[in-house]
């Protein structure tokens, strides 16, 4: 579990991204760092911290500080529980390391004195390992160690929270938080008989990207601990931790990023240049106006005989993905938003005529189909490409982005060549004139979409507002901001690469989201749906059993279709009655029942939002003015509401005899902006103890950014032994399994060692072709994917493994492997 956070966020007398200020209100938010205004005040209860949800006994914390003046004396606490905590503070030049119980410090040590000027930033950490326990103050500016303290104490081990304090006279600035908890790579589990016994994965990190001043080792990790013993029948939660480790020799920041497998392609907003695009002006002109309020991509054609257009290279998409855009095309004029392979040829298209008032869907190998388009507005396309199937399907939506606007199918689904569309060109037709405008771009793999009513469409009563339909007021008013809305904050969770889909309309009811769920989430491509509605049903008197099936049906349907299903507790709202108050109350509590029978993740919005005094109405820092919607810290709360709500858990089921299996996913993206090496390790190590017949098996699978298929085919590691392991056992005994996945590799020795090992003769793959194919489509891509290996077979020495394209059905290749003589008997 990692937390960081750089206060790079408006001005505030509230600290907000789900900070504490535990007895005295006294931090806020000023020119980007988090500051206490106010002199005085005793430090073991002007803390401010971070969630009990985040505790941890073992890991790091640091902030960076600036003092004002000499007698200033900020501080980091961990381990923190009512009154007793560790903490590390600098007062005057000396690092001191403490202890607090029940309001008594006592210090358990100190350093040299060490001079430090005021208005320098220094970086002060605490370190907890078991019962050592480490202070540290770096210099920010060239990362230089100026103390160190290091004592033995075993008085506070249980887990607590974190956070700062600090002592002073005048005010004084912090910046920089950063947290991540140490993790066990060794889980164990006995078992003695029957049940079922359940590997879970807990993710309560949120970004996870470590701050690095360009100097140290950053790490972070996930982990949840729980193991088990089990006499016969029931569920056993075994953890398994993975634990990444980033060296940085160099400069720049190293941003590791346990990430969901969907990826943002694209995302222009025209608000920037167009160094990116490649602009064809013989028809007219391209540029980047500002239009309706808001930067857009303009493209004025003046002539009959040629066109205007800009194009772009995106990373060649073999999974499904979405294209969406806001389209715009004054009288007589016609834009394009058209998909092209590598060679520049049209795969699939939209072509908004105004002159005739009507669009057309088009591919490259089925017939075209048409949908009425009005001169002089702007709608929202959606394209969703599926690449299992080979097929394209398009919607559009128009009007004021209130309910009952729904998406519309621009036709029925079409086959395509199966190309894959590598650039994104919007133009203008050669025989027309006039002004296409284009805006909002994005290309993303489809993964978690938000539906509900003007919470999540980002409405409020004055701006800043934002709704995701480009024609409604929100959209086109001089207060446009996306901000206000929570699927936008659920997004920045999962960068860079993920997008969370704004699916939200004003003034939604429950039978709205039933009765759009299929078109605007299901058949777009979702692997994940959360669904926040209910309120507008109160305000409108329906009966709470027609909200409550109302909410059934919608989850059923996705349920079927084979998403993920995430349900909100209902906020409050301040100018309800008590009549209302209570139906908010009972569908509250309806809500977590199909979450509980069905396995739907449950996000509880309410408790998330409601005030501490008065639960009838909205904590006053998250209401927008209006007792109904909310401000941005309110939206940044449900954002991380949700957030913990999707974590995943995944379980295997033992009935003491059979073959048991169970999955770990994680994909691990390296960025560097300076120099040095980068070294990103992930390793796995689980211990089964089952005293049941069949064979237990753990299938472990990773992705690494630029690591080549073949390597993940083969489980090579530099410096470590590749394996792979099955474990069949008849009954008795303890079984482990070990998988060593990438051990202390940098990528590029990954890559090197990849290709030694297929040129290898001691290695022997008869298709060799076959695998160097797909490893050439890994490398051309610059992103290697989220792909599942399993062993599916295995006949006495011999097992089958089939390596699966994303979506975790589609076999990409298949070979028998010889467990006696390590070769590759058949590829295909």
């Amino acid at each position: 579990m990692a937390f960081t956070d750089d206060f790079n966020r408006a001005d505030s007398t509230t600290v907000g991204n789900g900070w504490i200020e535990r007895v005295d209100s006294r931090w806020e938010i000023l020119n980007n760092q988090l500051r206490f205004p106010s002199t005085g005040g005793d430090y073991r209860d002007i803390q401010c911290l971070r969630p009990a949800s985040e505790n941890f006994a073992n890991g790091t914390i640091s902030v960076e500080f600036t003092r004002s003046a000499t007698d200033q004396a900020p501080q980091v606490h961990g381990r923190f529980t009512a009154n007793y905590f560790y903490t590390a503070w600098v007062y005057y030049g000396t690092l001191y390391l403490s202890k607090v119980i029940n309001r008594t410090k006592t210090d358990l040590g100190s350093a040299a004195s060490v001079t430090i000027t005021n208005g320098v930033a220094y970086k002060l950490s605490l370190i907890m390992s078991g019962t050592t326990i480490t202070a540290r103050l770096h210099r920010v500016s060239d990362g230089v160690l100026l103390s160190e303290v290091i004592r033995t104490d075993s008085s506070i081990t249980n887990p607590g929270q974190h956070g700062v304090s600090g002592a002073t006279t005048a005010p004084f600035t912090m910046d920089n938080y950063y947290s991540a908890l140490t993790i066990d790579n060794t889980v164990s589990e006995t078992d003695s008989g029957a049940g079922a016994d359940e590997f879970s994965v807990t993710d309560t990190s949120g970004t996870k990207s470590p701050y690095d001043s360009a100097y140290g080792t950053e790490s972070i990790g996930i982990s949840a601990a729980a193991p088990v013993v089990d006499f016969g029948a029931g569920q056993d939660s075994v953890s398994i931790a993975v634990f990444v480790n980033v060296g940085d020799s160099g400069t720049g920041d190293d941003l590791p990023t346990i990430a969901e497998p969907a990826m943002l392609g694209l995302l222009e907003r025209f608000d920037g240049t167009l160094a990116d695009w490649t602009l064809d002006t013989s028809g007219g002109s391209v540029q980047i106006q500002t239009v309706n309020n808001d930067e857009k991509l303009v493209l004025n054609d003046t002539s009959a005989t040629a066109i205007v257009s800009a194009t772009r290279s995106i990373e060649g998409q073999s999974a499904p993905f979405c294209i969406e855009a806001d389209i715009y095309a004054a009288t007589g004029a016609i834009g394009l938003l058209e998909a092209l392979d590598a060679g520049g040829n049209a795969v699939f298209s939209i072509r908004t005529d105004a002159g005739a008032g009507q669009g057309t869907f088009d591919t490259d190998n089925d017939t075209p189909s048409t949908f009425g388009f009005s001169a002089g507005a702007y709608y929202q396309i959606v394209l969703y490409c599926n690449t299992l199937n080979d097929t394209v399907q398009a919607w559009y939506i128009t009007g004021t982005g209130a309910s009952p606007s729904v998406w519309t199918a621009a036709g029925s689904a079409k086959s395509y060549s199966g190309a894959l569309v590598s650039k994104i060109r919007l133009s203008t037709d050669q025989a027309a004139t006039g002004e296409a405008r284009f805006d909002e771009l994005k290309v993303f793999r489809p993964h978690v979409f938000c539906i509900g009513d003007s919470n999540t469409a980002g409405y409020k009563a004055s701006s800043p507002y934002w709704n995701p339909v480009p024609s409604s007021g929100q959209r086109l008013g001089i207060g446009e901001d996306e901000e206000h809305s929570y699927p936008h904050w659920l997004g920045l969770k999962f960068v860079p690469d993920q997008w969370a889909v704004n699916r939200g309309l004003n003034s939604d009811q429950s039978s709205h989201v039933d009765g759009r769920i299929q078109s605007d989430v299901i058949d777009q491509g979702a692997q994940t749906v959360v669904i926040l509605i209910g309120t507008n049903d109160i305000t409108a008197g329906v009966a709470l059993a027609t909200i409550e099936s109302n909410i059934q049906s919608a989850a059923n349907k996705a349920s079927a279709a084979g998403l993920t299903v995430c349900l909100c507790s209902v906020p409050p709202r301040n100018a309800w009655d008590s009549t209302q108050n209570t139906k908010r109350t009972s569908l509250n509590a309806w809500i977590l029942s199909p979450c509980t029978a069905n396995g739907y993740r449950f996000a509880d919005v309410y408790a998330a939002v409601k005030d501490s005094v008065d639960p009838n109405i909205l904590n006053p820092a998250y209401d927008a003015g209006d007792g109904l919607h909310f401000t941005t810290t309110g939206l940044q709360v449900i954002a991380d509401t949700v957030y913990s709500a999707l974590i995943e858990t995944k379980a295997i089921t033992d009935t003491a005899s059979g073959a048991d299996s169970v999955e770990v996913r994680n994909s691990v993206f390296l960025s560097e902006t300076g120099q040095g090496e980068d070294i990103c390790a992930l390793r796995n190590f689980i211990s089964l103890s089952d005293s049941g017949a069949g064979t237990d098996t753990l299938n472990i699978f990773a992705a690494i950014q630029l690591l080549e298929l073949a390597s993940v085919v083969e489980g090579l590691a530099a410096g470590g032994t590749p394996e792979f392991h099955s474990v069949t056992e008849s009954g008795t005994g303890v079984d482990s399994v070990s998988a060593i996945i990438k051990q202390g590799a940098t990528l590029q020795d990954i890559y090197d060692l990849t290709l030694t090992r297929l040129a290898s003769a001691a290695y022997v793959v008869p298709d060799n072709a076959g695998i160097m194919s797909l490893l050439a489509h890994a490398v051309s891509m610059s992103k290697w994917k989220n792909n599942k290996l399993a062993r599916t077979a295995a006949v006495g020495r011999v097992e089958t493994w089939v390596l699966y394209d994303d979506d975790g059905q589609t076999p990409l290749l298949t070979w028998t492997h010889d467990t006696s003589t390590m070769t590759r008997e058949k590829a295909y």
